[in-house]
């Protein structure tokens, strides 16, 4: 029990404002490490001229250049793309071609090649998968317009050097950026960004990537400052599952940043497809978190998941169980609380029930509880959602009850009260 106490005393110690001084300013040389993945994205629209942000994945197969990802609403209806990146007081132009998209996600992917880069390689940034931590110190890379206003000519270094503001995380939540997009992970935080950081990155600490910042909240009377100091970026978690879906290859690593360490930054990618690598926890303080934090998660997960025959997680639910949905001969529990925040089925694994079926979609359908209804939503899969028979519009909620007929890419989901 004194051990516990301890430990928790450490803890609270380390995390406090006071206990640790890294968490007050990101380190530059994680900064000059991110800043060499980040590029401009130039589009020449139809009656002018856009721009906004992005960063690079990995190298094309091929070896004549690499993928980079940005926000779909940067380069929609775009008829020429250029990505321009900085280094070593010079500018090195690429052309894009526009690869995978999803507007629902807001995202897409580009094949950049080089123009006039010979001699240039660029950075590539790490994504962090995994629940981003609430208060967790994150910053913001990216080509806000606003800083524009004192470098306005293209050729001028100044325009492509990015811009960094510094926050936390406010909030992770599931939400859309759009009235008819599919549900994501959401982190809501305070680092600021302006028009133009759309498809930067939201980093951590150690400069994983935690999210791609994508929209501004309401803004105030003046119609120049977001209120609240409020800003929204899609999470690494649903970015990478388009990316495993779409087949790009990319570099994630799971685990959170070591405060005490920040200069050690993410794992960095090796030659090869899709990269899972593990980050070094560094330091005493950083054993203690992490050590706990491991402990803590390992417990949880034991609680929540356990592992049945045909390749399905069995979440148990959160309290009392209100509804039971089976497929095949795996049954699953949901208590109100997690039908209320919304639980997804697929064949990924951060979902409520996993089901390793080719038939079904990484994130394939969600159940949630309106109003004392169970809805079924499809989440734009790839084989459709069928109830009594009919295939249900993609992110349309349905309501469904016990008796109705559910088939998730001709799987039978069968309802049931426990």
């Amino acid at each position: 029990m004194r051990l516990i106490r301890s430990l928790f005393v450490v803890l609270a110690c380390l995390l406090s404002p006071w206990g640790s001084a890294v968490w007050a300013q990101i380190q530059p040389q994680v900064v000059e490490r991110a800043d060499g993945a980040m590029g401009r994205t130039l589009v020449e629209l139809g009656g002018g001229f856009a721009t906004g942000s992005g960063f690079v994945l990995s190298p094309l197969p091929d070896g004549r250049g690499y993928y980079y990802i940005t926000n779909y609403h940067v380069i929609d209806g775009g008829h020429e793309i250029q990505v321009g990146f900085k280094r070593n007081n010079q500018i090195f132009f690429y052309a894009a071609k526009v690869l995978h998209t999803s507007r629902e996600l807001d995202l897409a992917v580009l094949r950049i090649e080089p123009l006039d880069a010979d001699g240039h390689e660029p950075g590539i940034l790490v994504l962090r998968e995994g629940k981003p931590l609430k208060g967790e110190q994150v910053a913001a890379l990216g080509y806000p317009g606003s800083s524009d206003q004192i470098n306005e000519r293209r050729d001028k270094l100044a325009y492509f050097e990015t811009t960094l503001t510094q926050g936390a995380i406010s909030k992770v939540a599931p939400g859309s950026f759009n009235e008819t997009g599919r549900t994501l992970e959401i982190v809501q935080h305070t680092a600021s960004v302006n028009q133009g950081n759309s498809g930067g990155p939201l980093i951590d600490f150690c400069g994983s990537v935690l999210g791609i910042n994508t929209v501004i909240s309401v803004w105030s009377s003046d119609g120049r400052t977001p209120t609240n100091n409020t800003f929204w970026a899609s999470s690494a978690n649903p970015i990478a599952g388009f990316l495993r879906d779409a087949g790009v290859p990319f570099s994630a690593h799971k685990e959170t940043c070591d405060p005490e360490n920040p200069g050690s930054g993410p794992p960095q990618p090796s030659d090869g497809g899709i990269w899972v690598i593990l980050a070094v926890l560094c330091g005493a303080g950083a054993l203690v978190i992490g050590g706990m934090y491991y402990v803590a998660s390992r417990s949880r997960g034991a609680d929540a998941v356990r592992k049945s025959g045909g390749g399905a997680a069995v979440a148990k639910p959160q309290g009392r169980a209100i509804l039971a949905a089976s497929m095949g001969s795996v049954s699953v529990q949901f208590s109100a609380a997690q039908l209320q925040s919304g639980v997804t089925i697929g064949r990924a694994g951060e979902n409520a029930l996993t089901v390793t079926d080719r038939n079904l979609s990484r994130r394939h359908a969600s159940l949630s509880l309106t109003d004392r209804k169970i809805m079924l939503t499809d989440l734009g899969s790839s084989n459709g959602t069928k109830v009594d028979g009919k295939r249900i519009e993609p992110n349309v909620p349905v309501q469904i009850n016990t008796k109705s007929k559910v088939e998730l890419g001709g799987i039978a989901l069968v309802l049931s009260r426990p």
